[in-house]
């Protein structure tokens, strides 16, 4: 039965149970996260899915997501071939100025553009405490999707009346530009950092 009901999903796009909602949102934002949170801020606008179960899943998502990160950092560590990547002076040096700034370093990376990666990873990698790695993470999570979902919210009940169907459009190079400006703002710090 679920099967069918997947199917019937993947033909038509629409979800017939309200209990594959969930589990299509958490999949979104493993694949492109902003744009999900977008996508169903502008949903929730239209009635198309109770705001508790949209944040509900968003927050869920975007959790197990950073999870994740500090999991491939920490299974990375215990390969040879990593091991062999890292210079070990170094390392400790690192691992001793993000040990001191763990949270503030795990919180901050959630609302800069790009650094989610490498300082989730990292923390996995130096194996810092996993204890210390979830507040920041839940309160960083909830704040920035929370404001970010939020938005889309507005803009949708905002764009509703005023733009009809040509909102989605609109919606969709809101996201692009988001992405693009991101990977601007990244490149620009690496061309900076390398001079």
């Amino acid at each position: 039965m679920v099967l069918t009901h997947f199917i019937d999903f993947i033909v038509t796009g629409s979800l017939p149970h309200v209990y594959l909602i969930p589990v299509a949102i958490i999949v979104g934002t493993f694949i492109l996260e902003d744009a999900t949170t977008m996508l169903i801020g502008v949903l929730a606008a239209d009635g198309s899915i109770g705001i508790p179960l949209a944040l509900l899943s968003l927050y869920a998502g975007i959790i197990l997501g950073d999870f994740w990160l500090y999991g491939m950092g920490y299974l990375a560590a215990n390969h040879k071939w990593a091991a062999r990547l890292v210079n070990h002076h170094r390392y400790d040096h690192i691992r001793g100025w993000l040990e001191e700034r763990f949270e503030s370093a795990v919180f901050t990376s959630r609302f800069v553009p790009g650094m989610r990666l490498p300082t989730y990873t990292a923390a996995g990698f130096l194996k810092l405490p996993f204890r210390r790695f979830v507040p920041p993470v839940v309160i960083g999570t909830l704040i920035w999707t929370s404001l970010f979902f939020g938005t889309a919210y507005l803009f949708g009940n905002l764009t509703e009346q005023w733009l009809g169907v040509w909102r989605w459009p609109l919606a969709a190079a809101l996201i692009v530009g988001w992405f693009l400006f991101s990977q601007w703002r990244i490149r620009r710090k690496v061309i900076r950092e390398e001079q």
